[in-house]
């Protein structure tokens, strides 16, 4: 039985202990290795996914072989393909591990399929895709109107300690600059004292 996955949907749903077991029994634990691509770009994403610990990236990539990083996420995060095209068409970006990473899988559309019959669908989902739109709207603004350091110095906030797990190159690729002027900044903070998470 698959406790983590149960306490989940018993405490974040509100559902009953038999509904939350019969859930669980959906997912299955995979042990990952660090850099196993768990999702390449064109391939069909159609799994949802609790992360007992461990680190993912998403990232694009180009025809010239350059990288973006989309995302980091991190223990106890679950994700899934939340908008209609990533349900329903190759996928646009990869997922990654950066670690060695312990995740809980089902197939998204079974999950789906059972969360609606139990009416937990929109409880479920909805949390989700406010986060995914509130994140869009903060990097945009961020990217627009912050400069590399405040970018930085707010992400350092943003994921505590848990930022010293990703390798500072995917940290540059991220905030759109390169490992060199991340170093600096990083020199920048420290020497004023302004480190770095609290």
């Amino acid at each position: 039985m698959n406790n983590i996955i149960k306490y989940f949907f018993s405490q974040e749903l509100g559902l009953s202990a038999e509904q939350a077991d019969y859930l669980a029994c959906l997912f299955s634990k995979s042990c990952l290795p660090k850099g196993k691509l768990v999702v390449g770009e064109g391939e069909r994403w159609n799994k949802a996914m609790f992360i007992d610990s461990g680190l993912l990236r998403f990232f694009y990539s180009t025809g010239e072989g350059k990288e973006y990083n989309k995302g980091f996420f991190f223990d106890q995060d679950f994700i899934w393909p939340v908008t209609p095209s990533a349900q329903s068409e190759p996928s646009l970006f990869s997922i990654e591990t950066l670690s060695s990473t312990v995740v809980y899988m089902s197939d998204f559309h079974e999950l789906r399929s059972h969360l609606k019959v139990l009416g937990a669908w929109e409880a479920f989902a909805l949390p989700y895709v406010e986060k995914l739109v509130e994140q869009k709207f903060k990097r945009e603004y961020d990217f627009l109107v912050l400069d590399a350091q405040t970018r930085f110095y707010q992400l350092t906030q943003r994921f505590g300690e848990r930022i010293d797990k990703i390798p500072d190159y995917h940290l540059a690729s991220y905030l759109g600059i390169t490992n060199v002027a991340l170093s600096r900044i990083r020199k920048r903070l420290t020497a004023q004292d302004v480190w770095l998470t609290n």
